[in-house]
């Protein structure tokens, strides 16, 4: 674990490590944006990104820490991103998951120092 230091702005909350999987309708969902929030005192974002299998593991704030707040976090999962590709040519990739999951989520979880993998959401299209 990262420890808290002596309180300054940059300092890292303790964090322990968060992966797991998404699927959707039983089906592997790549490519999807993880979010967890935290809901206690402090606040704080962990996200990651889904691989072609589904899998994600967190980075906290900035993504230079590996990991979560250790409590309750609400829980994004969202595909719609918006950018530039690599040809400077302005991209949208509409949103495939249910808003119950995202920007309305119901997606609660509590991470645990004991349980650093496992953190799997199984999606349905309806």
């Amino acid at each position: 674990m990262i420890g808290c230091g002596n309180g300054a702005p940059d300092d890292v909350p303790d964090l322990v490590p968060v992966s797991g999987k998404v699927t959707m309708d039983g089906k592997p969902l790549s490519d999807a944006q993880v979010e967890f929030e935290f809901k206690g005192e402090g606040g704080g974002l962990s996200l990651g990104k889904t691989d072609s299998k589904g899998n994600y593991s967190l980075q906290f704030g900035s993504g230079t820490h590996a990991g979560a707040k250790v409590g309750e976090h609400l829980v994004r999962i969202k595909t719609e991103w918006s950018g530039t590709d690599e040809q400077g040519n302005d991209v949208k990739i509409e949103e495939t998951v249910p808003e119950k999951y995202n920007w309305n989520s119901e997606l609660t979880v509590t991470v645990t120092e004991e349980k650093s993998s496992g953190y799997d959401f199984e999606l349905t299209s309806e």
